[in-house]
C-alpha cells in the first residue's frame, strides 16, 4: 500500500475527528424526530429547561414553527461553577410537514423536557396559520 498524500491524510483525519453535531455553545437549535404513523404525523422535540408558558407552536403552510426560551439556573447557593455548558437562550425551529395534516386537531404535550406534537392526516388542502396550545404533563 502506498503512502497517502499529506493533504488527503489531513483531510481524512479532520473528517474523522470532528464532532457529528455542532458544539452545544454554538448551536441552540433543538433536536427533533419526525415520523409518520398510519393515521398521522408525530414530531418529538428535545426541549430541556423550557417552561410550557415560554413555548409557542404555530402551523402555517405545512410548516411547524416552535419557539421559546431555555432557562438555565445559575444560582446553586452551594458554591461556584467550574464549568458552564447549559445556557439560557431563545430558540426558533421550523420543520416542514411533508404530508397534509389537520392542525385544528393537533395535540401537543410537554413532559420531562420532551415536546410531542401529533397531527392527524387529512386530504391535501391549504390551511391558515393555527396556533396549537401546549398541555403540561
Amino acid at each position: 500500500m502506498g503512502k497517502q498524500e499529506p493533504s488527503v491524510r489531513t483531510a481524512t483525519e479532520r473528517l474523522l475527528t470532528r464532532p457529528i453535531l455542532p458544539e452545544p455553545e454554538a448551536h441552540n437549535t433543538p433536536l427533533l424526530d419526525l415520523y409518520e404513523v398510519p393515521d398521522g404525523l408525530v414530531v418529538t422535540v428535545d426541549l430541556p429547561g423550557v417552561v410550557v408558558q415560554d413555548l409557542r407552536i404555530v402551523v402555517s403552510q405545512n410548516n411547524l414553527t416552535m419557539e421559546g426560551t431555555r432557562q438555565a439556573c445559575r444560582d446553586t447557593g452551594r458554591g461556584c461553577y467550574l464549568r458552564v455548558e447549559r445556557n439560557s437562550a431563545a430558540f426558533h425551529r421550523v420543520v416542514h410537514l411533508p404530508i397534509p395534516v389537520n392542525p385544528h386537531a393537533a395535540v401537543a404535550r410537554y413532559e420531562r423536557g420532551v415536546l410531542t406534537v401529533t397531527f392527524p392526516k387529512i386530504p391535501d388542502r391549504r390551511q391558515k396559520a393555527i396556533e396549537i396550545p401546549v398541555q403540561e404533563g
